[in-house]
């Protein structure tokens, strides 16, 4: 049983470009104060991941999508503490390709705000570079895997 469940979008637009938005991290870590996410957020109460998935992504970015339009890509699980929450955790990912790539962040809440340092649409290679924090690791891994398969089959596991 997880103490957590949360859905994330793993966001492309027609330049294979991902949205990743920094956000406060591990203020206790040097170097991990912030890092780069995906969209998205935990389960309310009865909510299935894939409504989860195209509400957070809604209230995080302004972007709107058909729960139909989402493909399982990854998921992530293992022991975590997040406020008062600590225990087994597991977030579920989703990819969708979108057209547009103008993001608001006005649907979030004020506390989502204030931890927001900024949101960006990375390309590819570049995400495959960079050392800054991204969060799932294997991210970049992942979309290039994502990218070059003919089919994808089953959500991969990341680490946590």
């Amino acid at each position: 049983m997880y103490v957590r469940r949360a859905a994330r979008v793993v966001l492309l637009n027609p330049a294979d470009e991902v949205l990743l938005l920094r956000s406060r991290f591990r203020s206790e870590i040097p170097g991990l104060e912030w890092a780069w996410f995906v969209p998205g957020g935990g389960l309310e109460p009865g909510e299935s991941v894939g409504r989860a998935a195209v509400r957070e992504l809604a209230e995080e970015t302004g972007i709107e999508l058909d729960e139909e339009r989402l493909v399982p890509i990854a998921y992530a699980e293992g022991f975590g503490t997040l406020g008062t929450l600590s225990g087994p955790m597991r977030d579920d990912f989703f990819l969708a390709r979108v057209a547009e790539s103008r993001v608001s962040t006005d649907a979030m809440a004020e506390y989502e705000r204030a931890a927001l340092g900024d949101h960006r649409w990375w390309p590819l290679p570049e995400l495959v570079r960079t050392d800054q924090p991204i969060v799932p690791g294997g991210l970049a891994g992942l979309l290039v895997d994502y990218l070059a398969a003919p089919e994808w089959s089953r959500p991969r596991s990341l680490p946590w």
